[in-house]
């Protein structure tokens, strides 16, 4: 923004934002908790991850697209929104992930997997639906699994 950057992020618990000094967050509406839990659940691959999120599951069946089968797995993360995981029926790898809830359907098209180290990750994301013109496609360069130094996600010390 104008005022500089604004950091947002979810812990967790919390929604929370970070702003630059003197920003007018007056007119800032309050943290959608209910999206920021889906879109951490998504984004950190918590449907692989049972221990670190709360969820529920349950088996729709198999479902066909684009010549492919996909067994097709509803996961409902508590606090969030349910989507539709659909997992290619030959390779098992995680192929569509679709937000069928609202008037507008949006899924996202996970391709381009690729070992990076003892992972094999996705690197090409499209997402279509949604109101979106036409589909939007996000590549990924590089992918690298390491440790983080904790401090980048400190809040800043306060000055005496």
């Amino acid at each position: 923004g104008p005022a500089g950057r604004v950091v947002r992020g979810y812990n967790g618990a919390g929604a929370w934002s970070l702003h630059p000094a003197g920003a007018d967050v007056s007119g800032e509406p309050a943290p959608d908790l209910k999206a920021a839990r889906t879109d951490a659940y998504v984004a950190g691959y918590g449907y692989y991850f049972r221990s670190r999120f709360d969820a529920r599951a349950s088996y729709v069946g198999q479902r066909r697209a684009d010549g492919r089968a996909f067994e097709v797995v509803r996961a409902h993360p508590n606090g969030g929104s349910p989507r539709e995981l659909w997992f290619d029926a030959k390779t098992g790898l995680l192929g569509r992930i679709v937000e069928a809830e609202g008037a507008r359907p949006v899924t996202v098209e996970l391709s381009d997997y690729r070992k990076v180290g003892a992972l094999t990750v996705p690197f090409r994301f499209v997402t279509m639906g949604g109101g979106l013109a036409r589909p939007r496609t996000r590549v990924l360069e590089t992918v690298r699994f390491e440790p983080v130094d904790r401090a980048l996600f400190s809040l800043p010390a306060r000055a005496p």
